[in-house]
């Protein structure tokens, strides 16, 4: 022993130890570890806003919203059973989803509907779970002096497959605030364009330091997005609930944006 009058304690890579002290044994310091060892957590980490859950919250929260601003029916669900057939999820699905909202402070348990309560605080707890960083790519047309054109025979080619998000949808919705923002286009995959061949045909990927006539951005929710789509003018286009999301953090005046549509859509949802 190198120190024989002090303690000493070695701990390997695979996190077994061993420790000696004068006057005690390993076994000793064995026995207060287990005394003191945390439990395992019988509860599994949980996402509240996964896919699935924001198109179940867009379905609770088209109640409140004027028609034509999200594909959802407005309809008052009075359990966990309707709630899944609307939605096309499993039962299991969406009562978890109900649990989590209630055990979350959400739910109106006293309530003969799914009734949600403390809405602002839920939004903005929404807002900040999907404001991640995004898959995009800047894309722009062979012939870019008909832009406008191109890209409404490009989305009705794509109808379905495709859809407007951001300040493009907006426009759409007829909540626009913000001109001269780049067109952004949902599709469910980006591994599944081919840019330049048959329903994208026209189109290449920007080079370094062209400028873009849209962006293609991978949906983070699938589900969420394309079930809440809107039809415009034989185009889709996000849900008002989506735009809000997705311009919030867009720093072309994407604040502005999404306090005029909190003004008029949903700041009467917290406050109803």
């Amino acid at each position: 022993k190198l120190a024989p009058r002090f303690p000493v304690a070695i701990v390997d890579h695979t996190g077994r130890w061993s420790i000696s002290v004068p006057g005690l044994t390993s076994r000793d310091f064995l026995n207060a570890s287990k005394l003191h060892k945390a439990e395992p957590s019988s509860t599994q980490s949980v996402n509240l806003f996964s896919d699935a859950n924001q198109w179940m919250l867009k379905m609770l929260l088209a109640w409140h919203l004027p028609e034509g601003l999200i594909a959802a029916p407005k309809i008052q669900y009075r359990s966990g059973r309707q709630l899944a057939d609307a939605a096309g999820v499993s039962h299991v699905s969406a009562n978890r989803f109900l649990s989590q909202l209630k055990e979350s402070g959400f739910l109106d348990r006293s309530s003969d509907f799914i009734r949600l309560v403390q809405r602002e605080k839920l939004l903005l707890r929404w807002r900040g779970a999907v404001s991640n960083s995004k898959k995009e790519i800047p894309a722009r047309f062979l012939f870019p002096s008909n832009a406008e054109s191109q890209m409404r025979k490009l989305m009705k080619r794509n109808f379905g497959q495709a859809c407007l998000g951001l300040f493009a949808a907006a426009d759409k919705l007829q909540v626009g605030h913000v001109n001269g923002v780049v067109p952004y286009v949902y599709v469910p995959k980006l591994a599944q364009i081919s840019m330049g061949e048959d329903n994208w045909k026209g189109l290449i990927p920007c080079k370094r330091g062209e400028a873009a006539n849209l962006y293609i951005r991978q949906a983070p929710s699938p589900l969420s997005i394309f079930k809440g789509a809107v039809e415009r003018d034989g185009e889709m286009c996000t849900d008002v609930l989506q735009v809000w999301l997705d311009v919030s953090y867009h720093p072309a005046r994407g604040q502005e944006q999404a306090d005029l549509i909190y003004r008029h859509y949903l700041r009467p949802i917290v406050e109803g």
